[in-house]
């Protein structure tokens, strides 16, 4: 039987048992480039329809919603800009210039395969943005100062910052041991509460909330937490739709 997929209760990611630069392991970007290998094969196969996609987004409908024939999008963690790939398959007729932040070997690793029409890649979160939309996939539980990095979402959006598959929690953040291969990464769970404090202050209002599903081990019904107490178990993720504060902004709505 395999191991709990996460176990420990921490204050921080430094208190964590966990393996160093897992990010920057060959693991790790073996699993980008099959993902984007799976994507190419997908749409070969699916045309003309859409290709089914690994993790569902409200990202598409977003841009759609926005009614504007160019959009922009950053996308903090994004690995080997597979979601650019799948909103661009649903909306063939808008124009996206997409930048995706990532480590450095995978954004060297990635930018040698996928060669699309307004990429780019970078490994630091430009301080200067007009995204129209910052997107953070799966990323957020994943920086040790989560707080910042919504601060700096906030910072370089100038209409809405969506956030999906976030394990957020009703009790206070904890870090966790979340396995990885052989060895572990630390993860936040991060307090729904929390989460809201440090959004308001960023400027940010929430203007959705949703449950988020995916597949886990197989497992379609949420976080396989039974190794934790009730109240520090996830159930179903989150997503969060933030609309930008007005001052902050430099577009019409």
């Amino acid at each position: 039987m395999d191991s709990p997929l996460w176990t420990g209760i921490y204050a921080s990611f430094q208190e964590v048992p966990s393996s160093a630069n897992a990010y920057d392991g060959e693991e790790w970007q073996r699993a980008i480039m099959a993902r984007i290998e799976r994507w190419h094969s997908a749409v070969a196969q699916a045309l003309p329809l859409p290709p089914t996609p690994e993790r569902g987004t409200l990202l598409a409908a977003l841009i759609a919603g926005m009614g504007s024939s160019r959009c922009s999008v950053l996308d903090i963690g994004g690995g080997g800009a597979t979601t650019l790939l799948q909103v661009r398959a649903s909306l063939p007729e808008v124009s996206l210039a997409w930048t995706v932040v990532e480590r450095e070997a995978v954004c060297s690793a990635a930018s040698r395969v996928v060669r699309e029409p307004g990429l780019q890649f970078t490994s630091i979160i430009p301080t200067e943005s007009s995204a129209d939309i910052v997107y953070m996939g799966s990323s957020l539980q994943y920086f040790d100062n989560w707080q910042d990095i919504l601060q700096s979402a906030a910072h370089a959006a100038t209409r809405f910052v969506l956030l999906e598959d976030v394990p957020a929690v009703s009790c206070a953040s904890f870090a966790a041991a979340q396995r990885y291969y052989s060895g572990s990464i630390p993860t936040w769970f991060i307090s729904h509460d929390e989460l809201m404090s440090q959004a308001n202050r960023s400027g940010l209002k929430c203007v959705l909330r949703d449950r988020f599903r995916a597949s886990i081990l197989g497992d379609w019904n949420g976080y396989p937490m039974e190794n934790f107490p009730e109240t520090h178990r996830v159930g179903l993720a989150s997503t969060f739709l933030f609309k930008v504060a007005a001052m902050n902004t430099n577009k019409d709505e």
